[in-house]
């Protein structure tokens, strides 16, 4: 057998020297070897793992890749002190490890990996938690299997749906053949984890948003204007590069320090810096699934989603992504705008589903109204060969929300064909609809 003895990750860079510079000074690998004059390919190294960066060639940005060490906590406090891009710290997993997520200067994502220490991580974000009580509603509904094993990973007990029922019914004083709702499983929710109710839950998960990626950069500013008052040459250089009418060590200000930061990054001022580092972590929320994250940085700063691609200047984004971010988000006004723009709206996402497919899931009933008002087809099959009404079904099943039950009466009232359902689906209130329209069992 011709055994390998080796693989080693080859990451594409914008600019060796800098990519060279953070992996050593902020991640602290060891540079290996390099290649050219000037260097444009070398290897770095940290105990047994490898890299190789190639400047311009050989991948593309945003490639990911799992590095394994004993401690990801002091790890943690480590790229905490160097200044590393670190978009997510340390967190339990259900499958047995501890994982920290790192981002490097051309995007690529480190799973920075160790050996779990202690029972997954409880929710942090109202998606989270409305996640989990999503969870709660199809368990008792339906006994839903998925739904079973979430909960279980969450709790760390190997429950069943017969058992979560007499829980959930003796917190609500519920008889036992009583139907639950989406706001009843909140309300349990809230309970178990300390809280009157759902309300007083949400509030207390109600902290200011900062952004992900600049406290870094923030702290390379600070260090910078230290130094150059310290009239140290590399940090004075370094500011009179890009401020070369700067005065005296002692009159540097850290405006003047945040103004070098962001150029050497690639942006006229700071503020745009800001800007593009705010684009940069709705991204990031949109990749990990925290959509009610999203939607609070966007409220936050009082920008539609239109208005955040065009302040952070990403003309990489097409509109036909942002069609879908929006119709996955609900946000209704932006999809209106970007239909207006002539966006098609069957493009999607590269992902096999549309932004109708997006809409219906998510329960945004709002904005399913505009999608059918705007003629856009119900039978455009998914990835998967639903139809619309099936994906409609499949989110009332798999993630129930208030309005899916008005959300498939519309599809059906818009001329949805009954066929492309799966039914019965074992909800009545569902299934009662789809009779009225003409379903029947298979």
């Amino acid at each position: 057998m011709n055994e390998f003895s080796g693989a080693v990750p080859i990451l594409n860079v914008k600019n060796f020297a800098a990519a060279l510079d953070y992996y050593v000074n902020k991640l602290g690998f060891e540079k290996e070897w390099d290649w050219g004059s000037p260097p444009d390919f070398g290897c770095i190294g940290r105990g047994e793992a490898q890299i190789f960066l190639c400047e311009g060639g050989q991948g593309q940005s945003g490639m990911w890749m799992s590095i394994f060490l004993p401690d990801v906590d002091a790890l943690y406090e480590e790229y905490k002190k160097s200044g590393a891009i670190i978009l997510k710290p340390p967190k339990n997993y259900p499958w047995g490890s501890r994982e920290m997520l790192v981002e490097d200067l051309d995007g690529h994502r480190l799973r920075m990996t160790g050996e779990s220490k202690g029972p997954v991580n409880k929710a942090n974000s109202l998606e989270q938690y409305n996640n989990l009580a999503q969870d709660v509603l199809a368990v008792y509904q339906s006994g839903d299997s998925s739904a079973i094993q979430r909960i279980n990973d969450y709790t760390g007990q190997q429950g069943t749906q017969e058992k979560l029922r007499a829980i959930v019914q003796g917190s609500l004083g519920r008889p036992r053949d009583a139907d639950l709702s989406l706001s009843e499983a909140q309300t349990f929710v809230a309970r178990v984890h300390g809280f009157e109710n759902w309300q007083a839950l949400t509030e207390n998960l109600k902290v200011p948003l900062e952004s992900i990626n600049l406290d870094p950069y923030a702290t390379q500013a600070e260090g910078l204007l230290k130094h150059a008052r310290a009239a140290q040459p590399e940090a004075l250089g370094r500011i009179r590069q890009h401020l070369p009418d700067s005065a005296a060590p002692e009159s540097i200000q850290l405006d003047d320090a945040q103004m070098v930061i962001a150029r050497e990054n690639g942006f006229p001022s700071w503020a745009k810096f800001k800007e593009q580092l705010l684009f940069r972590d709705a991204v990031h929320h949109l990749d990990a699934g925290n959509y009610t994250l999203l939607e609070e940085l966007l409220d936050q700063h009082g920008l539609s989603l239109v208005d955040l691609l065009v302040a952070a200047g990403e003309p990489k984004v097409p509109m036909e992504q942002a069609f879908t971010w929006a119709c996955m988000l609900g946000r209704t006004s932006d999809v209106a705008f970007l239909l207006d723009k002539g966006v098609d709206p069957l493009a999607g996402d590269n992902t096999g589903l549309n932004g109708l497919h997006y809409a219906v899931w998510h329960g945004h009933l709002d904005t399913v109204k505009l999608l059918i008002d705007r003629k856009v087809p119900l039978e455009v099959t998914n990835m998967y060969g639903g139809t619309v009404l099936g994906c409609a079904l499949d989110g009332a099943k798999n993630q129930p929300q208030v309005d899916h039950l008005a959300i498939i009466e519309a599809l059906l009232d818009a001329g949805a064909k009954v066929e492309g359902a799966d039914y019965p689906t074992g909800n009545e209130r569902i299934d009662e609809v789809l009779r009225r329209h003409g379903a029947k069992s298979k």
